[in-house]
C-alpha cells in the first residue's frame, strides 16, 4: 500500500489509538483473548472498555450500595430476645427456670 492509499484509510477511518502491553501472564492473556473472542467478536478494544467500566465504574457503586446496606442492617438490628427454658416444676408449684442469652 503506498502513502497515497494510506492517508486515504486513515482519513476514513481515523486515527487509533494504540495499546501494547507486556509482561502479561500467559493464562491471563489466555482468558482475556477468549472472553473478547466470545463477547466482542476478538475486539480487544471493546473489551477492555468492558472491563475498565466494570472495575471503575460498577464494582465501587455496587461495594458502595452493600456497604449503605450492611450499615442499615447494623443500625436496625434489634438485641436477641431472652429465651427461658423451664427446667422443672417443684411440687410447690415453684417452676425453676434458666435464662439463655443468645449473645
Amino acid at each position: 500500500m503506498n502513502e497515497e492509499n494510506k492517508a486515504k484509510v486513515f482519513e476514513k477511518i481515523g486515527r487509533y489509538e494504540g495499546l501494547n502491553i507486556k509482561r502479561v501472564p500467559s493464562s491471563t492473556l489466555k482468558i482475556f483473548r477468549n472472553f473478547s473472542k466470545e463477547e466482542f467478536c476478538n475486539d480487544y478494544g471493546m473489551a477492555l472498555k468492558y472491563l475498565v467500566d466494570i472495575v471503575f465504574g460498577e464494582f465501587p457503586r455496587m461495594m458502595n450500595d452493600l456497604n449503605l446496606r450492611i450499615s442499615d442492617l447494623e443500625m436496625n438490628k434489634k438485641k436477641p430476645e431472652k429465651e427461658v427454658k423451664s427446667l422443672f416444676k417443684t411440687n410447690s408449684g415453684r417452676v425453676i427456670e434458666e435464662v439463655k442469652c443468645d449473645e
